[in-house]
């Protein structure tokens, strides 16, 4: 049987958890109760270099400000930018 983990008041999370969001790891770990996926929070500023390769579907929601992911597909390098508000 599929066991329903607790809501999380997002925006109370994150004012609970807001110094683990800054310089320099500036994310954390939602807790979901579960292993089928991972939810990072993270705070900025965070600039990064690297590419996202990753095997595994990502979702990203833009709370906040402006950002930028840098993919690698199979035609090469992209950007996706992803404006406050997005997803």
């Amino acid at each position: 049987m599929t066991s329903v983990p607790p809501t999380i008041n997002f925006p109370a999370w994150v004012a609970a958890h807001e110094h683990l969001l800054k310089p320099p790891v500036s994310n954390k770990q939602l807790p979901m109760g579960t292993s089928d996926f991972i939810v990072q929070v993270v705070g900025g500023p965070n600039s990064r270099t690297d590419f996202h390769v990753d095997p595994y579907e990502e979702w990203f929601y833009q709370v906040r400000g402006g950002m930028h992911v840098n993919l690698m597909t199979e035609d090469g390098p992209e950007t996706v930018h992803v404006g406050e508000g997005d997803m």
